[in-house]
């Protein structure tokens, strides 16, 4: 990333998008990736994952990405939630098949080790942010109760797939 003035407006107008009127008829508008994943979430689960991974990979790699991503906590959180949700109910199993969620021949999301190793990975990162902030409103607390009490139990549970 440039390391600029306008970076925190990159990364706003890339996180968030942007839906501006500008004069008259015209009008600016860009999706942003919290908007991909709230749109694919139903009809395209894998590109949700993709996306939710790519954003705590990025995250978890740049400093100034990792601090925007907790200036939105409250605009991400429901993604987490959606891999959380995904991760207990999605098992489509093939012993004789490796499965992974970078399979352009699917939409549908597979429960792996790497899906699994991205949830640990947006609990802790959404743990940090929570800590860090002074105002935690409750649905971040009972996200964050929920997702211990998830880890615990999915530290037992048999995924599949290398992902």
């Amino acid at each position: 990333l440039v390391e600029d003035s306008l970076q925190t407006k990159r990364l706003q107008i890339t996180f968030e998008g942007i839906n501006e009127s500008i004069s008259g008829d015209n009008s600016q508008n860009l999706t942003g990736l919290y908007s991909l994943i709230r749109t694919s979430m139903e009809t395209e689960q894998r590109r949700t994952y993709q996306t939710v991974k790519f954003l705590i990979n990025l995250s978890n790699r740049n400093s100034s990405c990792k601090e925007y991503f907790a200036s939105t906590a409250i605009q991400w959180e429901f993604a987490i939630s959606w891999l959380k949700q995904q991760m207990q109910t999605s098992w489509q199993w093939s012993p004789a098949q490796n499965v992974s969620n970078e399979d352009t021949d699917t939409r549908s999301f597979q429960r792996t080790r790497s899906a699994q190793y991205t949830l640990e990975q947006a609990q802790s990162l959404l743990q940090q942010t929570t800590t860090s902030s002074s105002n935690n409103d409750t649905s971040t607390t009972e996200l964050m109760e929920l997702n211990d009490n998830h880890s615990q139990s999915s530290s037992q549970s048999t995924l599949v797939g290398i992902d």
